[in-house]
């Protein structure tokens, strides 16, 4: 049981193992880059704690009793919940690249939190919510061997997946510095997603319908493309209104 925790910690932590290597990795960078990944990180977990994380929790015990009398319609599940999951997290996703920036100039901008880093730590939030949907996807997707009572493929993957990060931590800190260490988590988490659906489908034949979810995201973004386009259209009309009449005079 203790073996199948530590196994089950190590997958289930990839992103915070991840986080605590870029925090080292930025303690070389000029002072204040730690705190600033550190306070793009904690927006990013909104999302992934109000919805990801107890999405994932309710489907576990659901997952283990499918998989003991009709696992192949584990294949349905998959399915479904990366719908969900992709129906959520892309219009999180594209709200918080959106609104990146001016979260931390509204929130943070002070006398010893300069313009210069709310621009940085937006840049770094960006980077990170990028990977929104494939870290949510994982949660998901582990669960599936988890009711398979497999703990040790996930472990080897999350393994897999911090070297990556640690080896593309060197690479992206040169000439992108703390933008560079998210860019790796995203990087890692994608990969790890990758690899957790191409070993499920070689090892158990689940293959999650994939074509029918690319249908299903191509009509989506189409959906979130026009909508956002009529926001967009309303929110520079607001801003311009606010901007003409309601701005302090000079």
């Amino acid at each position: 049981i203790l073996g199948k925790f530590f196994l089950c910690a190590l997958s289930m932590s990839v992103m915070e193992i991840s986080l605590f290597i870029g925090t080292q990795f930025a303690s070389f960078l000029p002072e204040g880059s730690v705190t600033l990944i550190n306070y793009a990180n904690r927006f990013l977990g909104i999302p992934l704690g109000v919805f990801a994380v107890a999405f994932s929790t309710i489907l576990l015990p659901y997952f283990s009793r499918i998989s003991t009398y009709a696992p192949k319609r584990l294949n349905f599940y998959l399915f479904e919940s990366a719908k969900l999951v992709f129906w959520v997290t892309i219009p999180c996703m594209i709200a918080m690249i959106f609104f990146a920036q001016q979260i931390f100039i509204t929130l943070f901008v002070s006398e010893s939190f300069t313009m210069a880093h709310a621009q940085e730590a937006g840049n770094i939030l960006i980077a990170f919510t990028i990977g929104l949907f494939f870290f949510s996807l994982n949660k998901i997707i582990l669960n599936i061997y988890y009711a398979f009572h497999q703990t040790l493929i996930p472990g080897i993957i999350s393994v897999i997946a911090t070297l990556v990060n640690v080896g593309f931590n060197f690479i992206l800190i040169k000439n992108f510095a703390t933008v560079g260490l998210a860019l790796a988590t995203t990087i890692s988490g994608i990969l790890q997603t990758v690899l957790l659906l191409w070993i499920l489908k070689r090892r158990y034949g689940l293959h999650g319908y994939i074509l029918r979810f690319g249908k299903f995201a191509l009509g989506y973004l189409a959906q979130v493309a026009l909508v956002g386009g009529l926001f967009l259209v309303a929110y520079n009309a607001i801003l311009a209104i606010i901007n003409r009449w309601f701005a302090p005079a000079i």
